[in-house]
């Protein structure tokens, strides 16, 4: 399925146009799951997903999916806006969806990392439906992402959609993709108290690590000026 739809010191127009679609398909994802904790929704289960990151074992557990520990700590699927289980009768779940987000100039290979969460999430459930948000100059028909995802469109009909929007979307765009793909019955405007809650929670988390950052540049800045006097 395919549908067309001021620069800061240290970034480019590209990373920001990138960070700002893997920001909103994350935001619109976590307000979807606090909508349905709040709702008392227990069937569709989301998972950021497979990580092997803390330096405890405690926290690499944490961020281990059960359906892929038995494969070890060599691995690790992170989509964008994160993978949807359904619960089965039997309490298991079922991979239901993952929902990836590519921004690509022109020219470029930010598709390459695309295959790894695929396969991965393939493996977990084959009858999954993988969906890509991609936006940019890359999206447009003829160029290098809207190519890529017409060719796997075609190796993965099944499992795979695309959809193309050169000039962006906006957080209720997606949203709408999210409420298709995942059987959703609510509205964009339910869920605005949770994401409010969750724009505010990143904006919180982004200033105290921006912070975190210059603080151990001055010391590195500090410590160089000291070995050099």
């Amino acid at each position: 399925m395919n549908k067309q739809v001021g620069v800061q010191p240290g970034t480019s127009a590209t990373s920001i146009k990138s960070a700002e679609l893997d920001n909103n398909v994350k935001v619109i994802s976590e307000a979807i799951e606090s909508y349905l904790k709040r709702a008392g929704n227990d069937t569709l289960i989301y998972e950021r997903g497979h990580s092997n990151a803390g330096k405890r074992a405690t926290a690499v557990e944490r961020n281990r999916l059960p359906e892929l520990a038995h494969l070890g700590d060599t691995i690790g699927a992170v989509p964008d806006g994160g993978m949807w289980f359904v619960k089965q009768s039997d309490g298991s779940r079922r991979l239901l969806a993952a929902f990836e987000a590519k921004y690509q100039g022109k020219t470029g290979n930010a598709y390459e990392r695309w295959n790894k969460n695929y396969m991965i999430c393939e493996y977990i459930n084959p009858a999954l439906v993988y969906v890509t948000f991609m936006t940019g100059e890359g999206a447009r028909d003829g160029n290098v992402l809207h190519s890529f995802g017409t060719t796997m469109s075609k190796i993965k009909p099944d499992t795979t959609i695309f959809y193309y929007a050169p000039d962006g979307l906006t957080q209720e765009e997606i949203f709408g993709y999210f409420k298709r793909h995942l059987g959703l019955s609510i509205n964009f405007q339910d869920i605005q108290p949770d994401l409010t809650e969750v724009v505010n929670r990143f904006t919180k988390q982004k200033n105290y690590f921006n912070k975190y950052k210059q603080k151990k540049l001055a010391q590195a800045v500090t410590n160089t000026n000291n070995v050099l006097v």
